[in-house]
């Protein structure tokens, strides 16, 4: 039989979706670690979970991407894969408060992170300057995946934690809003 008859190859490609439970459960532990990397960490998590977007395209916001309207923040993506140049006109998406649940509200997690690091953009425009934001983002996923607390907790949801990566996070928001029906 070849490798594709067996029932030991993996049918799918990369890393697995981020569950909504799993989603919460990061966002949680992120708010209760101390240090400005989970500040980053989770505001990355949230924006990317809320834009349903790669967390590439989320390091590359800018504050002329973002504006208030209504009771909504309203953020474009400049960049998308089926757009590498960023030509076509954008729609923003609206990100809303969550009140309910403030361990993943997004504007409260945009709140405490400018409270911590500052509007300061060091004249780029950038929401998260820097020049390795993505490689910071995936390293303090290798951190949490050696976490022997939330390798259970991840393991009780019936998650493999090791199976999460950055792309985690919009293939579970995707996944999520496809297999969710309206009843």
């Amino acid at each position: 039989k070849g490798a594709s008859e067996t029932k030991d190859v993996k049918v799918s490609s990369g890393k697995d979706p981020l569950s909504f439970e799993g989603y919460k459960m990061l966002g949680n532990f992120s708010l209760k670690q101390t240090g400005t990397e989970w500040i980053f960490f989770r505001t990355m998590l949230i924006i990317c979970w809320n834009l349903i977007c790669r967390a590439n395209n989320g390091i590359k916001i800018l504050y002329n991407h973002m504006e208030f309207f209504e009771d909504a923040l309203k953020i474009y993506i400049i960049h998308q894969k089926n757009d590498q140049e960023g030509d076509r006109p954008r729609d923003g998406k609206h990100i809303y408060a969550n009140p309910l649940n403030p361990d993943i509200c997004p504007l409260l997690a945009l709140g405490i992170y400018w409270c911590c690091f500052g509007m300061n953009d060091n004249g780029h425009g950038k929401l998260f300057p820097g020049n390795n934001q993505f490689d910071r983002f995936s390293k303090i996923i290798t951190r949490f995946r050696n976490n022997e607390n939330l390798k259970d907790a991840f393991k009780f949801l019936g998650i493999d934690i090791q199976n999460i990566g950055s792309h985690s996070v919009r293939k579970g928001t995707v996944h999520g809003l496809v297999s969710t029906r309206i009843q």
